[in-house]
């Protein structure tokens, strides 16, 4: 008989050890809502009575760590992004899960066409990613982003570009890179 009840003992021990166990609650926040693309989101775990993490991020990778940095590609378009948290008590037989949205933006960034003075060149028209805009005053410097009388071209989204300029009789053409929060000013001879 003493064999059922040291049996009969070690089970009542893992039932009680089992229920002891609280059933989890998974919740989490991010450092804000809206993230421009190649920034890195903050994502911190508010769960309650979680012994163990799995977060699945918005590419498939996963991670096991209490909180979470993840970095957006630069060269993102702008989208909703869909995080997902994973708790599971300590033996790992409660679990609960919680998700959040975020949105991220496209990063952009700012050009300018310009024509140094003396050059000679009437207004030219500047065509760029199906927009256009004119130079109408030729520079004695380089000018700043956004001045007066160059072709701007502001909030262009992060990336490689075809770009044709023409007066009438002199035609320019190229490509141009666009980087994040930069403006770059592009001199037409």
């Amino acid at each position: 008989m003493k064999p059922y009840r040291i049996l009969f003992s070690m089970l009542s021990v893992a039932v009680l050890m089992t229920s002891c166990q609280k059933q989890p609650t998974a919740s989490f926040k991010t450092d804000k809502s809206v993230y421009v693309a190649g920034e890195t989101i903050k994502l911190t775990s508010t769960s309650t009575d979680a012994s163990n993490y799995k977060w699945t991020m918005p590419d498939g990778q996963t991670s096991a760590t209490k909180d979470v940095d993840y970095t957006l590609n630069v060269n993102d378009q702008s989208q909703s992004l869909l995080f997902k948290l994973e708790v599971s008590s300590k033996n790992d037989k409660k679990k609960d899960e919680a998700t959040q949205t975020v949105i991220e933006n496209a990063a952009t960034g700012n050009i300018v066409f310009w024509q140094i003075a003396g050059s000679g060149f009437g207004t030219t028209t500047v065509q760029l990613n199906g927009f256009s805009s004119d130079i109408t005053l030729d520079m004695t410097s380089v000018p700043s982003c956004g001045e007066s009388g160059c072709a701007t071209f502001n909030s262009v989204k992060v990336g490689f570009y075809n770009y044709t300029a023409t007066d009438g009789s002199t035609t320019w053409s190229g490509t141009v890179q666009i980087q994040k929060n930069q403006c770059k000013t592009m001199q037409l001879y």
